[in-house]
């Protein structure tokens, strides 16, 4: 353990430089791993909107009744030739292109997998190494894993800067009171909340038995 607190800070202010580019690289695997199971969705699930089958169906049935009723003479009928020609055309193009996009999606996502698992196993490369580092730093036989963390250990930090701890065990204890004291205000205002409504409630009773009591005095 270092023996001063000047060199239990340098010691802190190292841990924190692994532990935020070790969450980094966390993070990014994350991502990465979300951005591989959202390919396989979108090409999965990539089809032709059903709104444009429907309506191709509804401008095929204009179109129809409106040729028919055009042999009649009826301009109406024309009319709807004239809206739902157009109509069919438009969808017919929208759903091409939609299939199309479907196959070209899974015709893509092999290569589109293989892609983002490479820079998958590199992220988890990377990871691997970061953590041999900090094993081979000595610095988890000073810090538990349970602290090697940012939040911690930034705590950590400010707590030797102002001159709050001097030492490791200090700094725990501080964390955990922190700890502690931040869930006893999360109850607290979860009380509190519960309380605000309980009140809400029972005023709302009183205006309307009060109401209530008004009526009854009018109609005696």
């Amino acid at each position: 353990m270092s023996d001063t607190p000047q060199n239990f800070l340098k010691t802190l202010k190292e841990a924190t430089t692994y532990a935020y580019a070790l969450e980094e690289l966390l993070e990014t695997k994350e991502y990465q791993q979300d951005a591989i199971i959202e390919a396989k969705h979108e090409a999965e699930t990539k089809k032709t909107h059903d709104f444009f089958y429907w309506l191709r169906n509804c401008a095929i049935i204009g179109l129809i009744l409106g040729i028919i009723v055009s042999f009649g003479g009826d301009r109406a009928g024309l009319l709807s030739v004239i809206i739902s020609t157009p109509l069919v055309l438009l969808s017919m193009v929208l759903i091409h292109k939609g299939k199309k996009k479907a196959k070209e999606l899974k015709r893509k996502l092999p290569e589109k997998l293989k892609n983002l698992q490479d820079e998958l196993d590199e992220i988890e490369n990377k990871i691997k190494i970061l953590v041999s580092e900090i094993s081979n730093s000595g610095l988890l036989n000073i810090i538990p894993r349970k602290y090697f963390n940012t939040v911690a250990l930034v705590f950590f930090q400010e707590s030797v800067e102002n001159k709050m701890a001097d030492n490791l065990k200090e700094c725990i204890l501080l964390f955990e009171q922190e700890i502690k004291h931040q869930e006893m205000l999360s109850q607290q205002a979860a009380i509190a909340e519960y309380q605000s409504a309980q009140l809400d409630e029972l005023i709302r009773e009183v205006e309307l038995n009060n109401i209530l009591t008004v009526m009854n005095s009018n109609k005696n």
